[in-house]
């Protein structure tokens, strides 16, 4: 009865949450009282009389389940805020004064083909061309890739081993930037032309860290692919929605890529770093 009643509580309170997006709360909040009722439910079935193996291994399994929950709920609390993305432009800077920011694509053994695309796109960034210089990192060490280059006259960043991976590499290319901000691009991120003037603006806020900028794939993820069908991709879905609440939570992660930083407060994390290392 107790199921029952509970498996017609959630569909009423999903049916609400679908008119109107306000009400979601109410589906997170019955969703978890369920869950939390579950779980004290589940410390009554754990076989105390049964031997001390099946005694570990019922509470093995109890613990699993409520470290799952805990994950569970902090999920559910990011989507209890509405995010409100105020926006920016480069109009906000006092007297024109726009920061001057270094473009890093990292590479490794990419094709050039898939290289060029990104640096051809870089070069046609809607952004005053005096105030951004693009900057390809190269763990590879291809002269191929440095005659690339030289053909978009673009600058070429090398080192001598690949000592951390990509964060060593992008950490090399510090040492020779000179911009108040820089935007770090993987190899097959191709910048739409918007890139900064739509994310500088809001470094107008000293205390801004990084902006991150969602991705999106031209090719089809593995459902899609295999499946043959118009389905949702599971990338849209962290880029669009778990991205968006935790932004709303002052708690946005970092993907890799397709994001803009302030060199100040990496840099004083890396002074950090290296006193402690």
């Amino acid at each position: 009865m107790y199921a029952l009643i509970m498996v017609i509580t959630l569909l009423l309170s999903y049916i609400v949450s679908k008119q109107k997006v306000e009400y979601r709360k109410i589906l997170i909040f019955i969703n978890a009282v369920v869950c939390c009722i579950y779980i004290i439910w589940r410390i009554t079935v754990i076989p105390i009389h049964s031997g001390i193996i099946s005694f570990l291994l019922g509470i093995t399994l109890f613990l699993a389940e409520a470290l799952g929950l805990i994950s569970f709920l902090n999920f559910k609390y990011l989507f209890t805020k509405k995010y409100k993305l105020e926006l920016k432009t480069l109009d906000d800077f006092q007297y024109g004064t726009i920061p001057y920011v270094d473009i890093l694509i990292c590479t490794y053994n990419e094709p050039l083909y898939l290289l060029e695309k990104t640096i051809a796109a870089s070069t046609n960034l809607d952004y005053p061309t005096h105030k951004f210089k693009i900057h390809v990192c190269d763990d590879g060490r291809r002269d191929s890739l440095k005659l690339l280059c030289k053909k978009y006259n673009v600058n070429y960043i090398s080192r001598d081993n690949n000592e951390g991976a990509k964060a060593g590499n992008i950490n090399n290319a510090l040492k020779y930037l000179k911009g108040d901000l820089f935007a770090v691009l993987d190899a097959d991120m191709i910048p739409k032309k918007e890139f900064l003037s739509r994310t500088v603006g809001y470094f107008t806020n000293e205390n801004l860290a990084f902006v991150q900028v969602p991705q999106v794939y031209y090719n089809k993820d593995t459902y899609q692919y295999n499946l043959m069908k118009n389905i949702p991709n599971e990338q849209d879905f962290f880029m669009r929605d778990i991205q968006e609440a935790r932004a709303a939570r002052n708690a946005v992660l970092h993907v890799g890529t397709n994001a803009l930083f302030k060199r100040e407060y990496v840099n004083e994390i890396l002074f950090i770093r290296y006193i402690f290392h």
